[in-house]
């Protein structure tokens, strides 16, 4: 397996320290077609505010990466997955907060039309298949397939985002099978204030507390036009829908899977 600084000294070489094209712009985004371009995104913190549009899918197979935005350099560029899939994304940081393809958005930041095949995702606190932490961006026409577990003394687990303070996740999907150990959700698992519409939860959820089957725990905000259908497994605190819903708006939503706790 190649080696991350090697990924990038591979795409500097190709693309002059670049990308396959692209400014960066919002009329000429960073162009991402292939491994190397997204080892330089990974590896790049000062582009974390750039325009990027993926123009074909990328098979991730046999390398381990690192979350795109921290919470010391969040994301809070554009991301256009423009209905490419990015597949096999293993990252594996047990020991590790804010754990997600996008580890950490802040306003402004926007995912859209991306697809996460296959992903693999190991994380303390804030794990997600496709963002650890959301902290008021916007999700729009994403989704993810494959496995996301949360580490022994973690929370805030979710098949697409862990954890989602304010922001808007819209026309997003899951098939993931989640485990963690309190606020586990098959879509989010932990929405503070933010609004979650017409999305929806296939995979199988499991933990001890505040475990649902879509969110696993919601103080505020909204869910709405969205559903759950995956086995919802717990301890305690546990919702084929929603695991624990504190002064949060539900609208028209519904839950089909099976529940125990």
């Amino acid at each position: 397996v190649l080696s991350i600084a090697f990924m990038i000294v591979l795409a500097q070489a190709a693309y002059g320290g670049g990308y396959s094209g692209g400014a960066g712009t919002p009329t000429a985004p960073y162009q991402i077609g292939g491994i190397a371009d997204w080892m330089t995104l990974c590896g790049t913190p000062e582009d974390w505010n750039k325009c990027f549009r993926l123009i074909a899918d990328i098979n991730l197979s046999g390398v381990s990466i690192t979350p795109v935005g921290t919470n010391l350099v969040p994301f809070t560029g554009v991301f256009n997955g423009d209905g490419h899939l990015l597949r096999n994304v293993l990252i594996s940081l047990p020991e590790g907060n804010n754990v997600g393809l996008f580890g950490f958005l802040n306003p402004g930041a926007e995912l859209q039309g991306l697809g996460v095949e296959t992903v693999s995702i190991t994380g303390r606190e804030c794990a997600g298949g496709l963002v650890g932490w959301n902290n008021g961006g916007t999700i729009i026409s994403c989704r993810v397939t494959g496995t996301v577990m949360g580490s022994l003394g973690g929370f805030s687990t979710g098949g697409l985002v862990g954890r989602h303070d304010l922001g808007l996740i819209a026309g997003c999907h899951t098939s993931v099978t989640v485990n963690g150990i309190v606020d586990i959700g098959g879509l989010v698992g932990v929405n503070i204030g933010g609004t979650i519409r017409k999305c929806f939860a296939l995979g199988p959820v499991s933990g001890n507390e505040d475990i649902g089957g879509l969110v696993g725990y919601q103080s505020g905000g909204e869910t709405a036009l969205s559903y759950a259908r995956g086995i919802v497994t717990g301890n305690r605190i546990v919702g084929g829908l929603i695991g624990s819903n504190y002064q949060g708006v539900l609208t028209c939503c519904y839950a089909a899977g099976p529940v125990s706790g």
